[in-house]
């Protein structure tokens, strides 16, 4: 397995087309059940996020084959509130003494879980970001995604218990260096 890391708009078109596959396939699975995603939707989103600050792509890949990815950007005070539609993660920015980095999602194939590559992924994303001084890291995951929550709680990761202000089937988590 091969980790590839992915800043700005430098990243190879095929890599996120098979990033933006994947991601419609892991989305219509419980919990989340959502089969509105189109591919090509899906690619622009992941070119807007990485042009979001200090964003980056991290890409499992396994004989050609994209089989999890995870990705996320800084945010600030406002972005924070835009995403979870409230001003409950407010703390973060004031008990963060440097950066505060969204992890905004984690997806591994399903034939590949179990094998400790959403760990991996995540924490080079944790271990690239603190390069840039990022020292908080922030994500949201439905309450039902069991395997996600025991993996993000194994890496240090603290649930929030903290709803979602639209999706209230999902909790923010949050951990400090």
């Amino acid at each position: 397995m091969e980790i590839i890391k992915i800043c700005g708009n430098n990243g190879d078109k095929k890599l996120l087309e098979k990033t933006a596959r994947l991601y419609c396939e892991i989305w219509k699975e419980p919990p989340w059940n959502e089969y509105f995603w189109k591919q090509k939707e899906v690619l622009r989103d992941i070119q807007e996020q990485l042009k979001k600050e200090a964003a980056m792509l991290i890409v499992a890949v396994n004989k050609d084959k994209v089989i999890g990815f995870t990705w996320g950007y800084q945010i600030d005070k406002k972005l924070m509130e835009a995403i979870s539609n409230s001003n409950l993660l407010s703390f973060l920015f004031e008990q963060a003494s440097k950066a505060v980095f969204y992890i905004d999602e984690l997806g591994v194939h399903k034939k590949h879980r179990m094998h400790g590559i959403g760990g991996k992924i995540t924490k080079s994303i944790i271990k690239q970001t603190k390069k840039i001084g990022v020292d908080c890291w922030c994500l949201r995951t439905h309450i039902n995604a069991v395997p996600a929550r025991k993996m993000y709680s194994k890496l240090g990761f603290s649930d929030l218990k903290i709803k979602d202000g639209k999706h209230f089937d999902r909790t923010y988590w949050a951990m400090f260096q």
